[in-house]
């Protein structure tokens, strides 16, 4: 928690920002707003670790994807290269 007010101070320079925190290996975003009618700040914590492994996971899909898509292209080119050239 204490870590968490001093980022809050380092990095507070308007009414509205954010920031980032490592915390043993957990990446947090912060989002901080002033609230006037109650003359304090509004601090909320996301962690950014399920963002990370479906930004991962998507990642691999895609990757997959177009290795899977070469390996059908290729055989269909050879075998379209085949047909042309026995003719």
């Amino acid at each position: 928690m204490e870590n968490i007010k001093e980022q809050f101070y380092k990095y507070k320079n308007n009414d509205r920002g954010s920031f980032f925190l490592e915390n043993q290996n957990n990446n947090i975003l912060a989002i901080y707003t002033y609230i006037e009618a109650i003359d304090s700040y509004v601090i909320s914590l996301i962690s950014l670790q399920d963002i990370f492994t479906n930004i991962s996971r998507t990642r691999n899909i895609i990757i997959l994807t177009i290795i899977f898509l070469i390996i059908i292209l290729s055989i269909i080119t050879n075998l379209i290269n085949t047909i042309i050239l026995k003719n």
